[in-house]
């Protein structure tokens, strides 16, 4: 449900096909700068974030193969 309606939002926004996401990971963890993965102004660490679910993108890149 979430994939279609995520594709459907963006399809209405003017996306391309190309540039909507094919897969993605919905996680529970709360990120507020207490996690690390954003600034006090909730402005996203991008290094960090992508550090910390290391795992979780390499699983979602190799089960595009």
């Amino acid at each position: 449900i979430i994939n279609k309606d995520l594709t459907e939002h963006c399809l209405r926004n003017g996306l391309e096909r190309f540039e909507i996401p094919g897969r993605f990971r919905l996680v529970k963890e709360t990120w507020l700068p207490d996690t690390g993965l954003v600034t006090d102004s909730l402005k996203l660490k991008r290094k960090e974030i992508e550090a910390y679910y290391a795992r979780e993108i390499a699983a979602l890149y190799s089960s595009l193969h």
